[in-house]
């Protein structure tokens, strides 16, 4: 993915060599987040969401220990970002009024990679204010999208009405 971040989990392989006149290479070590010292037996993945710190070491036949290298950081971000619609919702308005458009996005990972985009019935929405007046009546859909800095999209929508008049039903129970 974009920025240095990967969208799915990595898989490590560690090589080391000892040189042309060395004794050999006994073992590759490697630490993840400063955690213990592990001994390498082949390629292994990192999946934690988030950023994981990497050093290894080689030590060869001879018990000289290698100076590790500065830490590798692997940072994994697999899910887009949380975006969500607080106005308008799920139910009738009347086209005489207006709407205030309220989003939300967040990514706890990576970040956002930038503001949250709208679209009204497909087309570009940049005002924070819907003015029903100017819709037909019928449904229509607000699209909210956002994506995070490893560049995983997320979109949220919601369909509402615009209608000419609300129909209020008021039951007066019968008098026995």
């Amino acid at each position: 993915g974009p920025n240095g971040w990967y969208r799915s989990a990595v898989v490590v392989t560690l090589s080391a060599s000892d040189g042309e006149t060395g004794s050999g290479v006994a073992a590759i070590r490697y630490r993840l987040n400063g955690g213990a010292l592990e001994t390498y037996a082949g390629p292994f993945t990192i999946s934690a969401e988030g950023i994981t710190s990497l050093t290894a070491e080689a030590v060869d036949l001879a018990g000289n220990v290698e100076v590790p290298a500065p830490a590798t950081v692997v940072k994994v971000d697999t899910a887009g970002p949380n975006v969500a619609i607080a106005s308008p919702r799920t139910r009738e308005y009347l086209q005489s009024g207006t709407v205030n458009v309220s989003t939300s996005a967040n990514d706890a990972v990576s970040g956002l990679a930038g503001l949250v985009t709208l679209t009204l019935d497909g087309a570009p929405l940049s005002a924070n204010v819907i003015d029903l007046s100017m819709l037909a009546l019928g449904s229509h859909v607000l699209s909210a999208s956002a994506a995070d800095v490893a560049g995983n999209p997320s979109q949220a929508s919601v369909t509402f009405l615009v209608v000419d008049g609300l129909d209020t039903v008021i039951n007066v129970p019968a008098e026995a």
